[in-house]
């Protein structure tokens, strides 16, 4: 008669980032032998990568609320979803502002990757002036304080 061994999984306790102890489970070589686990039985699970692309064009008119950041990803594994939401540098004036991972998060089973470098943009804001008829009085050519009334359409201060 022929011996074998008796295939079978060998049991770990988890499926999060960590370190597990591995036991041997039902492996079986037969009754003719004791089965022993040797080499430590550590079982580790590493962080899977995750990366996150910032959506480009983004950006908001002077003055408004931000909107909420749009992105992709990559490396998600089953129903795993994301907490939180990117970020971007502080400020609201005119111009370019670096986008962050912020408080973005798929929990610490994922080591997550920012790519491509983002950027948000804040717009200028649309001022009309408009000069109200009637109102200018005296001589243009020889005086500065002429009292000119105007009014303006979109100010945001």
């Amino acid at each position: 008669m022929e011996d074998s061994v008796h295939r079978s999984t060998i049991k770990k306790q988890g499926e999060d980032v960590g370190e597990y102890a591995v036991a041997i489970g039902d492996l079986s070589a037969g009754s003719n032998y004791t089965t022993t686990l040797s080499g430590g039985g550590i079982f580790t699970i590493t962080p899977a990568s995750l990366t996150v692309t910032v959506v480009p064009g983004q950006s908001k008119v002077y003055s408004e609320d931000d909107p909420i950041l749009e992105y992709t990803s990559i490396g998600l594994v089953g129903e795993d979803s994301f907490t939180g939401a990117l970020s971007r540098e502080q400020g609201e004036d005119v111009g370019e502002y670096a986008v962050t991972i912020g408080d973005l998060s798929a929990g610490s089973n994922y080591t997550t990757t920012l790519s491509g470098g983002g950027i948000f943009a804040i717009t200028p804001a649309a001022l009309t002036v408009t000069v109200v008829p009637g109102t200018i009085k005296g001589v243009w050519r020889r005086r500065s304080d002429i009292g000119l009334h105007y009014c303006w359409i979109g100010w945001r201060g």
